[in-house]
């Protein structure tokens, strides 16, 4: 696999643009000399300079120690409810292909039921009863998240659970745990990785979309979403267009490399 990135030119620099954002989101406050939440009404709306590289916003805040702050935020969501999402996901589709019959019609119906509501609405309903901030937005995102890598890993399961070594396995008395963890989820591990990638890049998304409406991260932290929407605002007041660019930019850079990532990696699995 890693070797498979290497050789792909459009892998590595999209390998090395999630890497750089990560250590710049780790490493923000030794990149800026500022503070995300140090406001400075008098240096309101400065343009770009040595000073403020990505210029000040309209409470004086320089654009980018909050575009570094951002990074953290959005990563960190999108990083960890992914994790959280994928392990939910892959041990409730593991057990929902591997055990069949009636637990597999039962725990389908369940998702079915879950998937037939729009996700925005799902979520944006969770977030109104649950109250905003970065740990409800975090359980909010989970909540809808798992749902697709359920359904892709039943369906690698039911086709890998009748395989010649998993029957061998079962014919030996090999436990169902060890028959899950050993045989069967390793042999799926690609297809987990590339749909990880997916989950990825929507969980940033939709936390931009829901602190762009006001119901994500709120002040004084910020994400790339809310730093969007403070662009957004501001624009319509006549303010220069850095405020908006910067963030919108580094937020599409991100989604378009983690979209890069994710279809080169379902390429190589499918050679």
């Amino acid at each position: 696999m890693l070797k498979a990135i290497f050789r792909n030119k459009l892998m590595v620099i999209s390998v090395f643009i999630l890497t750089a954002w990560a250590v710049a989101g780790i490493a923000g406050p030794f990149l800026s000399s500022y503070s995300y939440d140090e406001a400075d009404p008098a240096a309101r709306f400065q343009a770009p300079s040595s000073a403020h590289p990505m210029g000040t916003d309209i409470m004086g805040r320089d654009v980018l120690a909050r575009i570094l702050f951002g990074a953290r935020i959005s990563l960190l969501v999108g990083l960890s409810a992914t994790f959280v999402s994928v392990l939910i996901g892959t041990l409730y589709g593991t057990i929902s292909g591997y055990y069949g019959g009636w637990l597999d019609s039962l725990m389908m119906r369940i998702v079915d039921i879950i998937y037939g509501l729009p996700y925005m609405i799902f979520v944006i309903i969770l977030m109104v009863l649950i109250g905003r901030g970065i740990s409800n937005i975090f359980i909010a995102l989970i909540a809808v998240m798992w749902l697709t890598m359920a359904r892709i890993v039943r369906g690698q399961v039911l086709s890998i659970k009748e395989k010649e070594y998993i029957e061998a396995a079962r014919a030996l008395g090999v436990n169902t745990s060890r028959i899950i963890f050993r045989h069967i989820i390793p042999n799926i591990t690609g297809v987990i990785l590339i749909y990880a990638a997916i989950i990825v890049q929507e969980v940033i998304l939709y936390e931009s979309f829901l602190s762009f409406l006001g119901l994500g991260i709120q002040a004084p932290m910020c994400s790339w979403g809310s730093l969007t929407k403070d662009g957004v605002d501001v624009i319509m007041t006549g303010a220069n267009l850095w405020i908006l660019v910067f963030p919108a930019g580094c937020l599409c850079i991100v989604l378009l490399a983690l979209n890069i990532l994710s279809d080169k990696l379902r390429d190589k699995l499918a050679q």
